[in-house]
């Protein structure tokens, strides 16, 4: 009975509409609820039947003059999906509402949880993409768009952007400093400094560009400048793991090693952790600078053994012959000892997202590609996996890394192609990518 009486009334409109021979109401607004407007302007074009496009038609300007009735249901999703800290589902969510309210703000919002959140630039790309179209002075959004150029390696695409946010907003200190990113990126680090220093007169409080202009100072070798400019970026914000990791960079450039290995030890215990450094760099600086193989085994080792000490404090699993050669390793990367320099303090209660030893050895495979094999005889890369690989050798964490390490110290040495026909091709793909060889064919 009840059944009955809540239909009663949609289905005597029903018949009426039937009887007068009129478009179905009901199908009008189905029609408006299912297609995204996006959706709904292809198939008005589609050729379709009369009597189909009289209703694709009016479906249209249905949602042209009436607000979405889905908008409301969105957007108690995307606060129900806030409230439980579903943060990866916000910009699906995001997306959704955008393309029914076809809001330039809604799109904008979108593209920040891609990019920002779920770190898929490209799809952050689109959404900024459509926020400008609806508003071409939308600085933030030029700004963003430029970022997510940046982030897909399209540099000069995103100054043209950057440009274009700073032309709208001159005091946008965030497009300033990204500006800065993109130009450091394409080594014109002197043109770099001069934007970073824009972004820093109109934020003087903002870590982040005097982290950056502390990297264009590390790039030009002006190393005591770059420390100065790292060191005010964790004044300003000493949780930010970048500036400390940087630092163990510089330190390193500078050979001042126990110094370096001591920052990176306090990025790991004073840091939010949502970055665990440039391993590539790192281990690419151990290679080039230490003076003989003794040397560039100690300093490998302790680079490991940090790494390694954070993912056990975290929770990762660290087999116990790991540990038993992290305790033989010389802390400071030139001498012997038997007790790590942090014994005793408590590291970030902020777990990382991934084991940081993962990421040291992605980093070992991607350190490939700053490898000049030109001027490196043979003798030495090997001496260099040999290295390597008495330090990491008992590591399931560096399992995989390393094989594809030592291919790649193969290719290097031969510079034959064939030196990789023996990986599988997922295998294969990763150690091109990492030696800048094209994709296979």
């Amino acid at each position: 009975r009840e059944t009955y009486y809540e239909l009663s009334e949609p289905l005597m409109r029903l018949a009426y509409e039937v009887k007068e021979q009129s478009l179905l109401q009901m199908l009008i607004e189905f029609l408006r609820i299912w297609y995204r407007p996006d959706e709904m302007q292809k198939l008005r074009t589609a050729g379709l039947s009369q009597t189909t496009q009289a209703y694709m038609d009016a479906a249209w300007e249905l949602s042209q003059t009436t607000p979405d009735p889905r908008l409301k249901l969105l957007q108690q999703e995307l606060d129900q999906a806030e409230a439980e800290g579903r943060s990866h589902e916000l910009a699906a969510l995001w997306e959704e509402k955008a393309a029914a309210s076809n809001s330039a703000r809604d799109w904008f919002t979108a593209g920040y949880y891609f990019g920002e959140i779920n770190k898929e630039h490209a799809a952050a790309l689109d959404c900024f993409e459509k926020a400008i179209e609806l508003d071409l002075k939308y600085a933030v959004a030029w700004n963003n768009k430029g970022n997510s150029l940046s982030s897909l390696g399209r540099y000069e695409e995103a100054l043209t952007c950057l440009d274009k946010a700073i032309e709208l907003d001159p005091k946008h200190a965030q497009a300033w400093n990204n500006k800065g990113i993109s130009l450091s990126s394409l080594g014109r680090y002197e043109e770099a400094l001069t934007c970073l220093d824009k972004a820093i007169e109109l934020d003087p409080k903002d870590a982040i560009p005097w982290n950056n202009k502390g990297n264009s100072l590390h790039s030009l070798g002006r190393h005591e400048e770059a420390l100065t400019c790292l060191d005010k970026a964790i004044e300003l914000d000493p949780k930010y793991a970048y500036p400390r990791f940087n630092r163990s960079e510089t330190f390193f450039a500078m050979h001042r090693w126990a110094d370096g290995f001591e920052s990176m030890r306090d990025a790991f215990t004073q840091s939010r952790l949502d970055y665990l450094g440039d391993s590539a760099a790192m281990f690419s600086q151990i290679f080039q600078l230490s003076e003989d193989n003794a040397r560039m085994q100690s300093r490998i080792g302790t680079l490991v053994d940090v790494y390694q000490h954070s993912a056990a404090v975290h929770g990762f699993h660290v087999p116990n012959q790991g540990a038993e050669r992290r305790r033989s390793v010389g802390e400071n990367g030139d001498s012997t000892t038997t007790q790590s320099k942090n014994a005793g303090t408590t590291l970030s209660s902020v777990r990382p997202a991934v084991n940081p030893l993962s990421h040291l050895g992605d980093g070992l495979v991607k350190s490939l590609a700053k490898i000049d094999a030109v001027r490196i005889t043979p003798a030495v890369l090997e001496s260099y996996v040999v290295a390597v690989e008495k330090c990491v050798a008992d590591l399931p964490e560096f399992e995989i890394p390393l094989r594809l390490f030592r291919y790649g110290i193969r290719y290097l040495i031969s510079g034959k192609e064939s030196e990789l026909v023996e990986l599988i091709q997922p295998e294969r793909r990763i150690v091109r990518q990492a030696l800048g060889l094209p994709e296979e064919s």
